[in-house]
């Protein structure tokens, strides 16, 4: 069951940036199709000058429209990341995450701003747990749902080439995924992301020695072995 739900999972983070992707294709293609059309019109002669007229305020109003709509998506997304930050520095976590997630809601389709907004979710939620353990450190493992959906969210983007594992915020973001799976007892899930990760990063120790941490917790006949290979290639 745990398996389906995985797969179900992963299924539906892929969809998310498939459709962020698409997002932008189709008014892409929307763009180049009006900008087809007009100019075709152009071409029939009793239609010329007032199509060329209507092409030129055309491709003027866009121009306009696209500025405008940049600026103010820009200035919103300052105002939320503003906002962001006020909440962390007075300790509403929670509240900095949801204006973030807006940041990222308003840019369906800007990868870029998806991933950096993303690792500051992510280093906001661990410097909150490294308080809590500071402040508490017999405190057990507790879940922390915003520090999963984006360090789940971070490692998507790396299954789909957006970002390298090698990239600090993605070990971050396998290691909470990590713990995640295991405390819930996804055996399975635990070790196939981990096994994917040394596998295609075998030039990183970093996954190689995480392979053998995860494979000891999970009280596998393999840790000895992968110990031992990881060892003679250390030494």
């Amino acid at each position: 069951m745990t398996g389906i739900a995985g797969l179900t999972v992963r299924k539906d983070n892929r969809l998310l940036l498939h459709r962020r992707a698409l997002d932008s294709g189709i008014c892409h293609h929307i763009v180049v199709f009006l900008h087809g059309f007009l100019l075709k019109l152009t071409q029939v002669p009793y239609l010329r000058g007032v199509v060329g007229m209507t092409y030129c305020g055309w491709i003027a109003f866009l121009g306009i429209g696209l500025a405008l709509a940049s600026s103010l998506v820009v200035h919103g997304d300052d105002k939320l990341r503003k906002l962001a930050a006020e909440a962390y520095q007075a300790g509403h976590i929670e509240t900095g995450h949801l204006h973030l997630n807006q940041v990222i809601a308003q840019n369906p389709s800007d990868m870029e701003i998806a991933l950096e907004t993303l690792e500051e979710i992510l280093k906001q939620s661990r410097r909150s747990d490294a308080k809590l353990r500071a402040e508490q450190p017999n405190v057990p493992f507790s879940e922390n749902p915003a520090a999963e959906r984006a360090a789940r969210e971070l490692c998507s983007l790396e299954k789909i080439g957006v970002v390298s594992a090698n990239h600090q915020s993605i070990k971050h973001a396998a290691s909470i995924l990590l713990d995640h799976h295991l405390y819930h007892r996804r055996l399975f899930e635990a070790q196939e992301l981990i096994d994917r990760y040394a596998r295609e990063n075998s030039h990183d120790l970093y996954w190689r020695i995480l392979q053998v941490r995860i494979y000891h917790r999970l009280n596998s006949a393999q840790t000895r072995p992968l110990f031992d290979d990881l060892k003679k290639e250390m030494d």
